[in-house]
């Protein structure tokens, strides 16, 4: 007949060998094992083991060891968590942030960049839309960011682009004898009156030689820069648009000052080289 403490034993060997079925058996030598109605139970199940929480506890050849679980690190009875971002043990892309955790860790891909951690690509946020660049600047991607640059015309920082007035700043390119108006990202260069040419260059108008002076017939045109003169002939007054002829009586014809006018039939008129 059975002892009653020797089945109790039994029973509680029994009850911890089936909670603890995860823990490692080594078969290798009989002793490791004690044999009851059939169970196997290793020394690892009785109460007096104390590896730590985060140890798995293994038995060879009748000895007993803790050994700390992958992430962890100590002696078994006491275990503290490895820091695989601080001693480079991670895995992550250079790319990413290595973030430890109890017993692991995490790989997270930078600002800019997309994947697991491991693995990280740049994000191409021009082409994605998801860049911050004003209606008036030009989006230029680069590895891990982009960059925003105020088109022709404009000033600011990219995100913020004003109309830029080259005709106070002196930026445009108009000729000196040619006016510059601004317009909304540009400017237009017109030539002065008296100049012709696409505003940036100009040239002189010869308006005595192509006829575009409005000299009276009896007036000098005098080309000037950018203009002309009118001066009435020698006999004749005016402003040289309107030139009229002077009245001058003289006994001597040939001393006459102006033209010579003579009286016939109640009207003067000019007299003529013909006697």
């Amino acid at each position: 007949m059975i002892n009653s403490k020797c089945t109790t034993r039994i029973l509680i060997l029994r009850s911890i060998a089936i909670l603890i079925s995860q823990t490692v058996v080594s078969a290798q030598s009989t002793t490791d094992m004690i044999s009851t109605t059939g169970f196997v139970l290793d020394e690892c199940a009785i109460d007096n083991i104390t590896c730590e929480v985060n140890a798995v506890c293994t038995v060879t050849n009748g000895s007993i060891t803790c050994d700390c679980i992958e992430g962890y690190q100590g002696n078994g009875t006491a275990c503290s968590d490895t820091d695989e971002c601080v001693n480079g043990t991670d895995v992550c892309n250079w790319k990413s942030t290595c973030k430890n955790l109890l017993g692991s860790y995490a790989c997270e891909c930078d600002i800019g960049y997309t994947g697991n951690g491991t693995l990280c690509e740049d994000i191409d946020e021009c082409s994605k839309g998801l860049d911050n660049c004003d209606v008036n600047a030009i989006c230029i991607n680069n590895d891990g960011s982009f960059n925003c640059i105020c088109e022709t015309g404009y000033t600011g920082n990219g995100t913020s682009c004003d109309d830029l007035d080259e005709c106070s700043t002196g930026s445009d390119s108009c000729d000196v004898n040619a006016n510059c108006v601004n317009t909304v990202g540009s400017f237009i260069c017109a030539c002065k009156t008296g100049y012709s040419g696409n505003g940036v260059t100009c040239t002189d108008i010869e308006e005595c030689s192509n006829g575009s002076d409005n000299c009276d017939a009896n007036a000098d045109c005098g080309n000037t820069d950018g203009s002309f003169t009118c001066v009435c002939k020698t006999g004749y007054t005016g402003n040289g648009t309107t030139c009229k002829g002077n009245l001058l009586f003289s006994l001597n014809p040939e001393t006459a000052v102006g033209p010579i006018r003579e009286c016939c039939n109640g009207e003067f008129r000019d007299r003529t080289t013909d006697t």
